[in-house]
């Protein structure tokens, strides 16, 4: 668990000095339409920079397994929408830090704090939804967005092993970043 919170804290903080390249923004402008790409400007510049790695990860994978198109786009589209609930509050590394502190210190106590960062850390991904389903058609999308933190996948009511497969890979590269 530590290893992967001194990997994540090291990514986040050397990000900072980091700028989004233009060969960024073609990725993001080839997978997100117009309103999609005013969503995205939304976030926080750390967050551009975190979904930017989700997304180049995803897109790395799909390709060196051999998925077509269609899902890479899919999936490299919700990389880069799956944190649209931060928007809801500017999170930086330091109040990250110390909310991952509090959530092993307290348990899940500390969901129950009433502090808006807290509850955008903890409630993001039903965030993002509520915020992109008002422009996003696609159901994996959206199921994806709002599951993305889920602690137990059996649990979802989900009958499309598909969407539960494709949940699995944006969680692992999501953790990885």
């Amino acid at each position: 668990m530590y290893p992967k919170r001194v990997k994540q804290f090291y990514i986040g903080f050397t990000s900072i000095f980091k700028k989004i390249t233009k060969e960024d923004l073609e990725l993001v402008k080839s997978h997100l339409n117009e309103v999609e790409y005013s969503l995205f400007n939304k976030y926080y510049e750390y967050d551009k920079k975190h979904v930017l790695r989700v997304a180049k990860d995803i897109e790395k994978i799909c390709t060196d397994e051999g998925i077509n198109n269609s899902k890479k786009s899919l999936l490299v589209k919700t990389a880069l929408l799956h944190d649209m609930g931060k928007t809801k509050a500017k999170i930086n590394i330091l109040d990250r830090v110390i909310l991952v502190l509090l959530s092993k210190g307290l348990g899940d106590k500390a969901k129950s704090l009433k502090n808006k960062k807290v509850q955008v850390y903890y409630n993001h991904g039903f965030m993002g939804y509520e915020i992109l389903k008002d422009y996003i058609e696609d159901d994996e999308i959206l199921f994806l967005v709002k599951n993305h933190h889920i602690n137990d996948i059996e649990s979802l009511q989900c009958n499309n092993d598909d969407y539960i497969k494709d949940l699995n890979l944006l969680m692992k590269c999501d953790e990885e970043n």
